[in-house]
């Protein structure tokens, strides 16, 4: 795992440029000299591909945003870091339109990371153009809504024909269920890893899922309390931050999950 960083500010400008113009159709742009951004699809069904430009990935972040917020314009940083630091191709999925109903959402979920995750495979590295190993190691973070729906991906991947995660990070998950094969419908992969972190003002959400997963080994989960403490309010924007308390409390936390995945 290379050092956690502040965001390089001249990349991370053209990739906001990228995406304050980009297009429904698929096309590929350079973000900067070492990533590069794929916007594919439309609606619902968009999806966003980050991609290294000379090595091939040695993983997979699956990165599912919090409820209304469906675009990766306010996690850029965190984004480029997990392309740049852990080395891995990215997919963040749009999911949500507006009016969308769970369900709907779902639907978009699953049609989104499986063309995403297709253009990861398709992708080409370098002047030799190489193509990343064929099964990627796999793991999925997700924010508020995301951080629910995370476990309906883990639960849903073999029979959608997508890559079991490895390992789950759900941040501040929404309270509830999620219809059409969330986690009242099927459980995850007994060696998938799991982290949820909760704040300390909200850590009711995640009583649903300590009984979901109350069967998976203890050796695979994790439940932790994020604590508000200056420069940290553990609500669910915090992890949208860029402020060292941020950066240190999830950024590191994932890259750790990521590590230890492998």
């Amino acid at each position: 795992m290379r050092a956690v960083g502040r965001p390089v500010i001249a990349a991370l400008v053209v990739l906001a440029a990228v995406l304050a113009t980009s297009a429904t159709r698929a096309d590929a742009r350079q973000a900067s000299e070492i990533v590069r951004l794929d916007d594919i699809g439309s609606g619902a069904r968009q999806t966003w591909v980050l991609l290294p430009s000379e090595d091939p990935p040695s993983c997979l972040v699956v990165f599912l945003h919090g409820a209304a917020d469906p675009t990766p314009s306010r996690v850029l940083g965190w984004l480029d870091h997990l392309v740049l630091g852990e080395e891995c191709a990215l997919v963040f999925p749009r999911y949500q339109l507006r009016a969308s109903t769970p369900i709907a959402a779902l639907s978009g979920l699953r049609a989104g990371l499986s063309t995403g995750i297709q253009h990861v495979r398709r992708a080409r590295y370098g002047f030799e153009a190489r193509r990343s190993p064929a099964s990627l190691r796999t793991v999925v973070v997700g924010i508020g809504l995301g951080g629910s729906l995370a476990f309906s991906y883990a639960a849903n991947a073999r029979r959608w024909g997508l890559p079991v995660p490895a390992a789950i990070d759900s941040i501040f998950p929404s309270t509830g269920d999620i219809p059409g094969g969330g986690a009242t419908s099927a459980s995850i992969p007994r060696r998938t890893r799991v982290l949820v972190q909760v704040g300390d003002e909200n850590r009711s959400a995640a009583a649903g899922l300590r009984a979901y997963l109350a069967p998976h080994p203890a050796s695979n989960k994790r439940f932790q309390t994020i604590r508000s403490r200056a420069g940290l309010k553990a609500v669910e924007t915090a992890p949208l931050q860029t402020t060292d308390a941020a950066v240190n409390t999830f950024w590191s936390a994932l890259d750790a999950l990521i590590d230890r995945s492998g």
